[in-house]
């Protein structure tokens, strides 16, 4: 596991310097900064989870790069930073940055994008929110006619979390840690909390969480298909279909999603932005911590409005989100309010 984390930040810094190296003048520097709360009525993604208040700041930044010798090429380094504090609850953050080149080409109406980049997420409230990643891969846009723009992705993720899985003790006759073979914990709550946190857990329920135990380490692969199109000058539309495969030293994480997603942008005018999102994802899993299939379903949609005036923007969005899950710990619904302040320079 050390091997395999000290080789992809390796892969990450060799990139970087050779983009460095190869780049002879810079451009504007774009930064934005972000004040803002809300309230999350259910942060640890749990049934029955109270809600708590909280106050988030975050920091985006990103500069435009051009090759000298290579016209069509622009570089894009980019960095952001996130913090949000709940009210009694732990906080968490969110740390990264990135590179993106963009080539147009000659002998085609498209765009070759290749992008990577390196990030640490930490959540104490939910496992599979708290780990490292690198992530590598490219992107084919083009125009097709005046109105709609087409885009093929592919990329690879390394996911290096930071909790450890036991195995606990468990027999036939239920002597487990609380004498019963057939209880939840309810109130495990994370997002696959069954599969990841035995130490929360293994006092309250006296079933195998695991086919196998130790450092948990995930490779994604996404693949993405998407089209945007202007219906009008104060209105655009685009939708998503993307399918993701998970490889886990943990049996019971492996797994694939299907998703699809579409929105809608309408600006009625220049300064005033209403967006709207849906999206919905089919997770099938092969085995689950009894050895059983089963596919879960998540839905999740999005209301945002922003308004901007010269260097400020003023936004609010409400985000609604739900996991049908026959297995109860990982069956929630979830409702985020949050308003913002963004300077952007």
């Amino acid at each position: 596991m050390l091997r395999s984390k000290k080789f992809y930040w390796r892969v990450f810094s060799i990139i970087t310097f050779i983009c460095l190296w190869s780049i002879p003048n810079a451009q504007a520097f774009d930064l934005e900064i972000s004040l803002g709360g809300g309230y999350d009525n259910n942060p640890y993604l749990e049934k029955g989870s109270e809600g708590a208040l909280f106050a988030q700041t975050e920091l985006n930044g990103w500069q435009d790069l051009s090759l000298g010798s290579y016209p069509a090429t622009t570089i894009t380094l980019s960095g952001f930073a996130a913090y949000r504090q709940y009210d009694g609850l732990d906080d968490n953050w969110q740390l990264g940055g990135g590179i993106e080149t963009s080539t147009q080409l000659s002998w085609l109406p498209c765009t070759l994008e290749f992008f990577n980049g390196a990030a640490a997420h930490r959540n104490p409230l939910v496992d599979d929110s708290d780990f490292d990643n690198l992530e590598l891969g490219g992107r084919l846009a083009g125009l097709v006619g005046s109105r709609l723009s087409l885009e093929f992705e592919c990329g690879i993720s390394w996911e290096d979390y930071r909790q450890s899985v036991a195995t606990p003790i468990n027999n036939k006759t239920g002597n487990s840690k609380n004498g019963t073979d057939e209880s939840h914990n309810e109130n495990s709550g994370n997002d696959h909390q069954e599969e990841l946190d035995i130490a929360h857990d293994a006092s309250k329920s006296g079933q195998p969480k695991h086919h196998n135990s130790g450092e948990r380490s995930d490779r994604l692969i996404t693949t993405a298909v998407k089209a945007f199109y202007a219906f009008n000058p104060y209105l655009e539309g685009g939708s998503e279909l993307y399918w993701r495969h998970r490889h886990s030293s943990i049996d019971a994480e492996r797994r694939a999603t299907y998703g699809l997603s579409v929105n809608l942008n309408w600006h009625p005018v220049p300064n005033l932005e209403f967006v709207w999102l849906l999206s919905a994802e089919r997770v099938p899993y092969r085995y689950d911590y009894k050895k059983e299939e089963r596919t879960e379903k998540i839905y999740s949609s999005e209301i945002a409005v922003s308004w901007r005036r010269g260097n400020w923007t003023v936004s609010g969005a409400w985000n609604w989100s739900k996991r049908d899950s026959l297995v109860n710990e990982d069956d929630y619904q979830r409702n985020q309010w949050q308003s913002r302040l963004t300077y952007s320079y």
